[in-house]
C-alpha cells in the first residue's frame, strides 16, 4: 500500500476544438481512480470517463476511449467554405517548416507541411488528444489563419519572408507568440 493520499488535476480548461467545436474538459487522478469530462460550449455534446489503476494502465484506456468516442460519435461542425480562400503559393511556401510549439508553449516542435496541396499543423499536443497528427491549416478571406480542431484563430506576422510571430485570438482575448524556425 502507498503512503500517499491526494491527488491533481488541470483544472477546467478550454483548449481544443474537436471537431471545430469549442470543448471545456478537466482531468486529474485521487488515489488511482482518475477520469476526464470533455463537453462542448454548445449543443450539448459530451461524455465522462472513469477509470480505476495506476497511470501507466489508465491512461491509455483514457484516451482510447476519448479518440473512440470522438469518433464513432461524429460531433462535427465544419467551418464554413464561404469564409475560406485559396492561400497564395508565395504565403504557403513562407509558412512551411519546422517551429517551436507556438500552439501550446509545450517545448515540442510544432510542424507545417504541405500534403495534396493544402497546408497541415502537425502537433504532438493535438496528436494525443485528437489521434491524428494532420490538422488542416486553412486561410480565412479576413486574413486569419484557422487549424481544424484547434480553438484559437491564427494571425501570422511576417519579417524578411519568414515568420517572426503569430497572434491567437480567441473571442476578445490575444496573445502574441514570438517563432523560432528550427
Amino acid at each position: 500500500m502507498k503512503d500517499a493520499v491526494g491527488g491533481w488535476g488541470y483544472g477546467w480548461q478550454k483548449s481544443v476544438a474537436y471537431n471545430n467545436y469549442d470543448w471545456f474538459m478537466c482531468n486529474g487522478s485521487n488515489t488511482g481512480v482518475g477520469g476526464s469530462i470533455l463537453a462542448t460550449m454548445e449543443d450539448g455534446n459530451g461524455f465522462v470517463m472513469l477509470a480505476n489503476g495506476e497511470k501507466p494502465n489508465r491512461i491509455p484506456v483514457i484516451n482510447e476511449a476519448r479518440i473512440k468516442l470522438l469518433t464513432l460519435m461524429d460531433w462535427n461542425k465544419k467551418i464554413s467554405n464561404e469564409n475560406i480562400q485559396e492561400l497564395p503559393l508565395n504565403l504557403k511556401k513562407q509558412l512551411i517548416g519546422t517551429y517551436n510549439d507556438f500552439l501550446y508553449g509545450q517545448g515540442a516542435e510544432t510542424k507545417i507541411v504541405e500534403n495534396n496541396n493544402r497546408l497541415y499543423v502537425e502537433s504532438p499536443f493535438l496528436g494525443f488528444f485528437k489521434g491524428k497528427n494532420a490538422n488542416e491549416l486553412v486561410y480565412l478571406k479576413n486574413g486569419t489563419f484557422r487549424i481544424v480542431d484547434y480553438p484559437n484563430a491564427l494571425q501570422f506576422d511576417f519579417s524578411n519572408g519568414k515568420v517572426n510571430s503569430v497572434t491567437l485570438t480567441r473571442n476578445s482575448m490575444k496573445t502574441e507568440v514570438q517563432i523560432t524556425k528550427k
